[in-house]
């Protein structure tokens, strides 16, 4: 029976009682394949924060079972995901993925993992669509890297990873009121010519002058991002972060035939969403602290000492 594909639709967590409406389905959702014996009970009874459903009229038409990996705390993992054959094409797998997603960078990780079988070409051509990468392996198959007996005797799989840090890379940027666009990813070497350029521009000579030192300091700073445009950097943001409770901004600039065109608060935007779980914290001067504020950054007050003072 044909089902109502406009109904209301509800996102919600996974409960233990969803394993006897799901696990009779499983068969008849994948074509005859009984997997059944990959999801047991457990999944639902113990992963129900990161795992969901998404229900119409009250019945359940797809599912994702995750997890956070208890081995690396950078790294969270979907374990199984399944669609109604008639509600596929319907953007079901996409909002249950990026619904985890989005609660696995809040929690600090950093990359999700997951497998298939290099027979399911319908979820390698998803999975790619979806940005995640396949991890080389030790053979091909059909074109496709392959991981030889990964599950034990005759079960290869195809491995994917998606790393959070790689999806402001490939994002699409924005359009400033100039009618120019602006890029941004995160800071290579070859960029540090144009950061000094921009901090000489601004008077910050120290920095300047100590390029030793600021190069040094790139390279061991946890954010580091840099705006675009036309080919040009045109402003950069640098900041330390111990991941989970603080991120401190130390340098945000941007050239000064750029401004307010958007790009310092986009930056710090896209500075923070690598770290949600972090507070933001910076240093402001007299004629900064009403920018930040229409940011909803709060005032608080700080000191600052060199090891000679």
């Amino acid at each position: 029976m044909m089902r109502n594909q406009s109904g209301i639709k509800n996102l919600r967590h996974i409960k233990s009682e969803d394993y006897f409406k799901i696990s009779p389905v499983i068969k008849s959702w994948w074509g005859g394949r009984d997997l059944s014996h990959l999801l047991p009970k457990v999944f639902f009874q113990h992963f129900q924060n990161t795992s969901y459903v998404i229900e119409c009229e009250g019945e359940i038409v797809g599912f994702l079972i995750g997890f956070y990996s208890q081995t690396d705390e950078t790294e969270a993992y979907i374990h199984f995901v399944g669609v109604h054959p008639e509600f596929r094409r319907k953007q079901i797998g996409k909002e249950l993925y990026e619904t985890f997603f989005e609660k696995a960078k809040k929690q600090g990780r950093k990359k999700v993992c997951c497998v298939t079988s290099p027979v399911n070409q319908t979820s390698i051509a998803f999975h790619t669509k979806m940005g995640f990468k396949i991890v080389p392996g030790d053979r091909k198959c059909d074109g496709v890297h392959v991981f030889n007996e990964y599950d034990g005797p005759g079960e290869d799989r195809v491995l994917f990873e998606k790393d959070f840090h790689n999806d402001l890379d490939q994002n699409d940027g924005m359009m400033m009121k100039n009618g120019q666009k602006a890029k941004f990813r995160h800071y290579v070497e070859s960029d540090f010519p144009y950061i000094q350029a921009l901090n000489e521009q601004e008077g910050w000579m120290n920095l300047v002058k100590m390029d030793d030192q600021t190069k040094k300091a790139w390279q061991h700073s946890q954010v580091k991002l840099v705006a675009v445009s036309e080919g040009n950097v045109v402003g950069y943001v640098r900041g330390l972060t111990d991941g989970n409770i603080s991120l401190y901004i130390c340098e945000l600039i941007i050239d000064r035939n750029y401004r307010g065109q958007g790009i310092a608060g986009k930056l710090l935007s896209y500075a923070h969403s690598l770290y949600p779980s972090t507070r933001m914290e910076l240093l402001g001067s007299s004629s900064s602290h009403s920018y930040y504020e229409q940011l909803n950054f709060r005032p608080f007050y700080g000191f600052r000492k060199t090891i000679d003072e």
